[in-house]
């Protein structure tokens, strides 16, 4: 998927994939047009398809970093709102979006095989409160 990306973004949601370096340690953080109908009704326009900060880097502003530079792609391509989604379980990410002011404004469940994801969508109305 992420070769498909990478090689053609315009044809997955104009997907545009950001790489932090720090100290030799790498993240990335890749965004675009809203997949989910039901956030882009809400005026979500814009969604953080991943964000991905190994551990070694969590608290040094990689993501922050990153999450500000999609915030700025974003609203340069008139996307004044977005979300990503998060799993319910994943305490650290949570705790992460709700300190950039990221709202819970949605939720949702999904079948994977065998097992039920609970996942929850974090939304920032304005997207400029992430510069």
């Amino acid at each position: 998927m992420w070769a498909a990306v990478l090689d053609a973004p315009a044809s997955l949601n104009s997907t545009r994939v950001y790489v932090a370096e720090n100290t030799g340690e790498m993240g990335f953080g890749a965004c675009g047009d809203q997949r989910d109908d039901a956030l882009r009704e809400r005026g979500f326009a814009g969604e953080i398809g991943a964000i991905y900060i190994l551990r070694s880097q969590q608290g040094a502003g990689v993501g922050r970093a990153l999450m500000s530079l999609m915030a700025h792609d974003l609203a340069a391509r008139l996307m004044p709102g977005a979300s990503l989604w998060v799993l319910r379980e994943n305490v650290g990410a949570r705790g992460f979006y709700k300190g950039l002011g990221g709202a819970i404004i949605f939720e949702k469940e999904v079948a994977k095989g065998d097992a039920t994801l609970h996942e929850v969508a974090y939304g920032w109305p304005d997207l400029a409160h992430l510069f």
